[in-house]
């Protein structure tokens, strides 16, 4: 006696219909695959331009977070004493009296902020570059040296890849400026 289910039914297909051949599954297997060998690189290159998009808005991010604390601190600056130099250090009108507030960029990129002698703390980064521009009462460019007559600076941040890809490298640097003025004369 048989097995209850190999039991044959006695139902046989008629003569063409017996299903799909060893050669027709391959080509239909081949078929998929060049299909899939088609969309991969769509797939992957959609990958790397959200990536790209991804690392250059932390690099905007970066640098409007270090502009926006500079102009946020220098609109209180009573007094400038360096513009120059990659730095920038002024006396912030407080509550209590004034407080030297300085900002630089250190050797690894990072802009670092510093107030009273307390030790320089990271702010953002990485950044190639620093720049300070010097602008008197009137709008006019004057050497950052004479820090009597700076009633407005303008700061420009060259922001670098804070994470380069490995095969296609780093994104081209992005710079960023804005310009404040003191509202302490």
């Amino acid at each position: 006696m048989m097995p209850r289910g190999s039991r044959r039914t006695g139902r046989r297909w008629p003569r063409g219909q017996g299903g799909f051949t060893l050669l027709e599954a391959a080509v239909a297997l081949l078929l998929l695959s060049l299909v899939v060998a088609g969309v991969m690189p769509l797939l992957a290159m959609g990958d790397q331009v959200y990536q790209e998009g991804w690392r250059r808005q932390e690099m905007l991010r970066n640098a409007q977070v270090a502009l926006h604390r500079i102009a946020r601190d220098f609109v209180r600056a009573a007094t400038v004493q360096q513009a120059s130099g990659g730095t920038l250090r002024f006396d912030a009108v407080t509550e209590t009296g004034f407080e030297t507030v300085e900002y630089s960029i250190g050797a690894d990129g990072d802009l670092t902020y510093r107030t009273g002698n307390n030790v320089p703390q990271p702010l953002a980064g990485p950044f190639v570059s620093f720049r300070i521009d010097c602008f008197d009462a009137t709008g006019a460019v004057v050497p950052c040296s004479n820090t009597a007559l700076i009633r407005q600076v303008g700061l420009t941040v060259e922001a670098a890849d804070p994470r380069p890809d490995p095969l296609r490298g780093p994104i081209p640097n992005l710079q960023v400026r804005t310009r404040v003025a003191r509202r302490v004369p």
